[in-house]
Formats: C-alpha cells, structure tokens, sequence
C-alpha cells in the first residue's frame, strides 16, 4: 500500500521466495483489476501506472528463519509443527521504495496514532488474494469486514498461548467465513478511528482461509511508526537499527 509519494508498505516475508531475497523491478499503483491467464500470472491493463523499484527497506531484526518456525506452526493443519521458542516479536515489515514519485495517486495510506485497536472494532482488509481456500485469485480488488480479535483470544484459537505477539495484531468472525487468504499478503488492514481510515495492520498469515474458531493475523503497524518515520525522513542505517524488536517489546507491552 502507498504511504507516501515515493513509498510502499508491505510485509518482509512479501520479499523473500525460496528462502532468499527476492526483490520486486516494479509496482502498479491506480489499478483495482487485473486479469490473470492460465498459470495465474498477473497482466496488468495498460493504463495502470507502472513505477520502478529503487529499493527496499526490510526491518533490521526481522529474521526469515524465525518467522519461518512460527509461520509453520500457525499453517499447519497436522498439528504435527513443534511450538515455535517463545518470541518477543517478529517485525514482518518492510518498505519499497520506488525510483519516481507516483502520479495517479494523491491519498496515500494513514498510519496510526495509537497501539490501541479496540477489541470488536470493525476492519476492513483488501486485496487480490484467493477468494476462497481452495478458489481461484480475484480479478478484483476485494475487501470484507472483519471485528478485531483480542491477542489472548487469538493466541488460544491457535492452541499456544502467548503465540501472538505485542507487534500482531488478529481479526475475523468466531464463526469463519470471512478472512484474508493466500496471496493477499502484504495488504492492509484498516479501522476507522475518529473518522480517519488508519492502517493498523498489513496481512500476515493464518490457518487456511476462513475457518470456524480461527483468525486472520497480521503485523500490527503501530510499533514500527518511529522506524518508518526514520526511513523516509533519510536517517541513516545505524540510526534506524536501534528499533530492537525487544526495546518495542517493552514499549508496547500490554501486560
């Protein structure tokens, strides 16, 4: 999602493939369609603003290897996946930047201004994953609302206390039906707080799509504001890297 002229938000495990990084040439910003051909490649319409990738920013102390472990546990329909070591967080964020400034775009992405999301506040995710578990990719730009999920109640559904962590954040009905699923990743998550449609989080992962008794989990953005700030106002690399995933753990305790 763009946050600012030359600036996308998105999850850090978008950027890796086979267990290496994998970075985007480009983005398609002003677009709400594609259309996918037989092996599910997207063909993005001529008139979408194309914009090249300059680079990215992945947060300095998310580890691949670490998410991977836990990732695996919450997807495992088995139950056979040991419980992932316990974790004060696992920072899945990441920003591209993009060679030019985007033209076709003028509302850019709000950020939040509080870790505080209340429990049963309506979300809205959006994006151009699966339409169902086992369904085909939309063509569309998708959305479903979705009440915000306790991270004790979440972390109970996934049968490991304390599995999400102070830096996720969980949504969808008790009853399933409605969720985010396989390709939506990196998308945002969006609570109207005082009349301001606030990003709160971006698409993680979950157990299937939808299931009765479970919830979508994504990063919570909120922790990362001062990381985010840093990057686009231009500090420099040791600057940014003293946003540890425990001196955030700490700060946004809620215990």
């Amino acid at each position: 999602m763009s946050i600012a002229s030359e600036w996308v938000l998105t999850a850090a495990h978008c950027l890796f493939f086979e267990g290496e990084e994998s970075l985007p040439s480009a983005v398609v910003v002003g677009r709400e369609d594609f259309t996918i051909d037989d092996q599910g490649n997207y063909n993005v319409p001529e008139d979408g603003e194309r914009v090249e990738v300059a680079d990215v920013e992945i947060y300095p102390f998310f580890d691949l290897d670490r998410y991977n472990t836990w990732d695996g546990f919450i997807m495992d329909d088995e139950g056979t996946t040991e419980l992932p070591p316990r974790s004060l967080g696992y920072a899945d964020i990441a920003l591209i930047k993009l060679a030019s400034p985007v033209q076709s775009v003028t509302d850019f992405a709000i950020l939040p201004t509080s870790y505080r999301v209340p429990v049963g506040a309506t979300s809205t995710v959006f994006g151009w994953g699966l339409l169902a578990e086992d369904g085909p990719f939309a063509d569309q730009l998708n959305f479903v609302n979705l009440p915000i999920v306790s991270n004790f109640t979440c972390s109970r559904a996934f049968g490991a206390p304390g599995l999400i962590t102070f830096d996720l954040i969980c949504a969808g009905p008790e009853e399933g039906g409605q969720d985010a699923c396989g390709g939506d990743s990196g998308g945002p998550l969006v609570v109207v707080s005082e009349g301001r449609p606030e990003v709160v989080g971006i698409v993680n992962t979950g157990r299937g799509c939808a299931r009765p008794g479970l919830y979508g989990v994504y990063t919570r953005v909120f922790p990362f504001i001062r990381w985010i700030d840093s990057v686009i106002e231009g500090e420099d690399t040791a600057a940014r890297t003293e946003f540890s995933v425990e001196e955030l753990s700490r700060t946004f305790s809620t215990r």
